[in-house]
Parts: C-alpha cells; sequence; structure tokens
C-alpha cells in the first residue's frame, strides 16, 4: 500500500472526508477516532478500498466498549483489525487538558497499551499524541510497548516545531520514530516544519467544527460552513509534493510501466521511419528482432486477430 508522508485528520461524524474527495486533494492517508457509535468498519474499508490508508486512533469514546483495556482492544481487533497494519492506541493527549484530550495517568495508558500489544501481535502499534511538550511524561516503560511515537504540536511559532523531540531528553530519546498525529495548516511553515521533525504528520483537519459546549475549531481544510478555505490549496500542494513509501509491489509495477513506456516510443518511431515488418505478430516481437539485447526480456503479447 503507497502511504504518504503527510495525512490528514477526519472525523467520523460531520468531519468525515469521502475517498473521492481525499483524491481531489491528494490525500493518501488519513486518521480517524474509532467511535462505536459509527459504523468503523464499513468507514475503514471504504477508505482502505480507495487506496487511502486510515490510521484508527484509540480515543475516550473508542474505551467506552468496555472498562476492561484487553476487552477494548480484543472489541477494535474485531472491528477493523483484518482491514489495517498499523493502529494508535492509547488516550488521545493524555497527558494534557483540552476539549479534545483525554486526561489519564501513565499507569491506564500503560494498561492500555501492553493489553493492544498482546492483542494486536502483527500490527504496528503507534502510542498516544503526547501534547504537554514534557517529554519526561513519556516513560520508557510506555516506549517499550509502541513501535512508534506521537505527538500532537500546536507551536505558537514554527520555529518551536521541534522543540522537545529530538536529543538526550526528548520523546524520540529511546530510538523509536516520531509521527505527528495532529498539527495546524495555520502557514505553509507549519507543513514544512512537521515533515521535517517527523517520519509522518497527519494536519488537523479536514472541517472546522463547533460543539455544544463551545470548544470549536475553525482552521480546518473547510470552513464550517462546508466551503474551502486557503488552507486547501496549501494541503494539496504538500500531499502532491509529499514524498511516498511505496511497497515492493507498487516499486515493480512502476518500473514496469516505464519499460512499456520506453517500448511504445521506440515503437512509434519504427512506424514513422517505415521500418514496421507487416509480418510481426506483436509490438514486443518486432522490437526484439530489432534490439533483443534491450527488448529481449519482454514476454510477446501478440496484436488481436493474430493466429
Amino acid at each position: 500500500m503507497v502511504t504518504a508522508a503527510l495525512g490528514l485528520n477526519v472525523s467520523p461524524g460531520g468531519g468525515l472526508a469521502t475517498p473521492a474527495e481525499l483524491h481531489a486533494i491528494g490525500c493518501t492517508a488519513v486518521r480517524l477516532p474509532a467511535w462505536p457509535d459509527h459504523p468503523m468498519r464499513t468507514i475503514v474499508r471504504d477508505y482502505v478500498d480507495a487506496g487511502i490508508t486510515p490510521l484508527v486512533c484509540m480515543d475516550s469514546r473508542s474505551y467506552s466498549v468496555s472498562n476492561d483495556p484487553r476487552r477494548q482492544a480484543e472489541y477494535w481487533r474485531a472491528e477493523i483489525g483484518d482491514l489495517v497494519g498499523t493502529v494508535q492506541v492509547g488516550e488521545n493527549e493524555y497527558d494534557a487538558t483540552g476539549a479534545t484530550s483525554s486526561t489519564a495517568s501513565e499507569q491506564e495508558v500503560f494498561e492500555q497499551l501492553k493489553a493492544a500489544r498482546s492483542v494486536f501481535a502483527n500490527h504496528r502499534l503507534v502510542g498516544p499524541n503526547c501534547a504537554s511538550g514534557q517529554p519526561d511524561r513519556w516513560t520508557k516503560r510506555l516506549d517499550d510497548l509502541v513501535d512508534v511515537v506521537a505527538l500532537s504540536r500546536y507551536p505558537k511559532t514554527v520555529e518551536q516545531m521541534g522543540d522537545g523531540i529530538y536529543g538526550p531528553f526528548g520523546y524520540a530519546r529511546f530510538g523509536k520514530p516520531v509521527w505527528i498525529g495532529e498539527f495546524p495548516v495555520w502557514k505553509p511553515e507549519y507543513v514544512t516544519a512537521a515533515l521535517q521533525h517527523a517520519e509522518r504528520a497527519y494536519a488537523y483537519c479536514w472541517r472546522s467544527w463547533w460543539q455544544n459546549e463551545g470548544a470549536h475549531w475553525d482552521e480546518g481544510l473547510l470552513d464550517m460552513k462546508g466551503q474551502p478555505t486557503w488552507r486547501m490549496e496549501t494541503f494539496k500542494h504538500f500531499a502532491r509534493e509529499s514524498d511516498m513509501a511505496v511497497d515492493p509491489g507498487v516499486e515493480a509495477r512502476l518500473k514496469l510501466l516505464e519499460k512499456q513506456q520506453g517500448l511504445t516510443v521506440d515503437l512509434i518511431a519504427r512506424v514513422l521511419t517505415d521500418k514496421w515488418d507487416e509480418g510481426a505478430e506483436s509490438a514486443e516481437a518486432l522490437l526484439q528482432a530489432v534490439a533483443p539485447e534491450k527488448y529481449g526480456h519482454f514476454q510477446a503479447v501478440k496484436f488481436p486477430g493474430k493466429a
């Protein structure tokens, strides 16, 4: 599966982008919370079928299915585990207080990660977003249970995007790769900085939102009326320029496509220079006869009508 270094936060509620909408802006990776009161399996499967890689994130609503960490993990393993290879586990922004944070103790997060590590044994496990900016609250025993350290980054300046990540006292001090699970598209420079400081980064978010409690976020790619903002064009630019991590199967197909394109160009050249052999059963056969050292590895595909 092809996964972009730049992804986008979406929501099963009013902030869910369709695969078509994501393809239109060049987005091939999303991060979304797992909410049991929504058809999560259908949502995740639709993304996967469309070639979009979902990072399913557990938050306080995800854990409402049970008070037991293992049963929580087993529920979501049965729901979406066969559709994805990576999951994010642990109370979102457990070390902060805010409208979208889920304050929890280090012990509670440890129990959630320990259960998930056992249940999602064959999955890549991403830790919960750390948001406090205090790396010492991310402990060695939490780090030992995950494959990736995750952060929420909302710095006041672009220069602060990398603060506290690297170095002997940073979040990455135990050697794990870092993903930024949330960052704002306040300026184009914020996107550049996020991608510079993390293996993968998810912009926040697809659509601006408002809660009855008064909490709101008016910085989405779409405004609260669903209309595109200037941030949409910024995201599209970076999504299309973002480096791709391509699996071997996709890479092999791309190389084959390049060879086929070269063959087509050479074939057209033969036709235009009146060197076409009407007796050839296929384009490949013709070119193999002309330049066997270059095209001998192609398997001939016969022209229509040839026996």
